[in-house]
């Protein structure tokens, strides 16, 4: 979930922190146009205040029901 913590993402990388490859390219185009979105300020809040959360306990909606 690189995209939207884009502060940690950068963070992790200058320290090194990460400790696995990402040479998936399917992953890194997709990373690279959300990115690329979330610079928009109008897509910036749809994901932000409008979708993260509702997506982040989408997998999880069985067992909270």
């Amino acid at each position: 979930m690189r995209f939207p913590f884009q502060a940690d993402h950068k963070y992790y990388k200058k320290n090194g922190l990460y400790n696995f490859p990402q040479k998936d390219t399917k992953t890194r185009i997709q990373n690279m146009t959300l990115t690329l979105l979330t610079k928009i300020p109008s897509m910036r809040r749809e994901i932000y205040h409008k979708r993260m959360k509702k997506e982040m306990i989408k997998p999880f909606e069985d067992l909270l029901i």
